[in-house]
């Protein structure tokens, strides 16, 4: 079944859905995980209710040597395309931007640890970003440019972190 369910897409053994599979079940949302890190598909429908890309250790440029990151861009490309709500977190946040004309690359330096997190006005009236905490984990060596008419919707002092296309 997918057209009443979220899909999550995870990238790696250590960053699964967690916090977010509780939410989801909370709010009696079904979902399905679909770890690509674990040889898993990626998915050739954009029937699904909503789709959260995890975060993972690779970059969203390797695709030479991770080429299901390929798949996967096409798929949050045409989901977009699609209307169907997408929620990138770290990585996911990275293959959205380049999905969607944008860009990912090497940060000058990584960003660790507990950081402020600013919202934009857009992201105060986020509902999913409404309710952040301003200070928040992060663990990235990559950053990207928005794509092309994206919103900003949170930034720390050195990078981008959430923003909305759509």
């Amino acid at each position: 079944m997918t057209g009443d369910q979220v899909l999550v897409l995870q990238h790696s053994e250590i960053a699964g859905p967690g916090w977010l599979a509780d939410a989801l079940m909370e709010a009696g949302i079904e979902f399905e995980v679909i770890n690509l890190s674990a040889g898993m598909q990626v998915p050739d429908t954009t029937t699904w209710k909503g789709v959260a890309v995890l975060g993972g250790r690779m970059g969203a440029y390797e695709e030479d040597e991770y080429p299901f990151l390929a798949d996967e861009k096409r798929l949050l490309a045409a989901l977009v395309e699609e209307d169907v709500p997408v929620l990138g977190i770290c990585l996911g946040a990275q293959l959205l931007a380049d999905a969607c004309g944008g860009r990912t690359y090497k940060a000058p330096d990584t960003e660790a640890g507990l950081h402020a997190l600013m919202l934009t006005d857009a992201g105060e009236a986020d509902p999913v970003l409404e309710t952040i905490t301003d200070r928040v984990v992060v663990s990235h060596g990559d950053t990207f440019h928005l794509p092309p008419d994206a919103v900003l919707l949170a930034s720390s002092d050195r990078y981008q972190h959430a923003f909305r296309v759509g």
